[in-house]
């Protein structure tokens, strides 16, 4: 499975380059960690952006998840709204 996270926003509204983990060059044990935290979050049921508008100067994360199977998806979410599981991910 491949992520790649993007983060913008924030007081100066800075978009950084986007991070990408390949859990195939990952242990066992951390790629299991990325998947659990997937899961917990409920990623692939989630609405793809969110629904109100969010707090201002705050960190807003697009995150896409490229599975070894299926499709790939990408979800947009706030880090005033975000399920921890996801902000956790966004940390690591």
């Amino acid at each position: 499975m491949r992520l790649t996270l993007s983060r913008s926003g924030g007081f100066a509204g800075i978009r950084r380059p986007p991070v990408t983990v390949d859990t195939s060059e990952l242990s066992q044990a951390e790629a299991g960690r990325w998947q659990r935290l997937l899961d917990e979050a409920r990623f692939f049921d989630l609405p793809e952006r969110p629904l109100a508008p969010g707090l201002p100067d705050r960190f807003e994360y697009t995150l896409e998840v490229v599975p070894d199977e299926g499709a790939p998806r990408t979800l947009t979410f706030r880090e005033d709204d975000a399920p921890r599981p996801l902000l956790e991910l966004a940390r690591r």
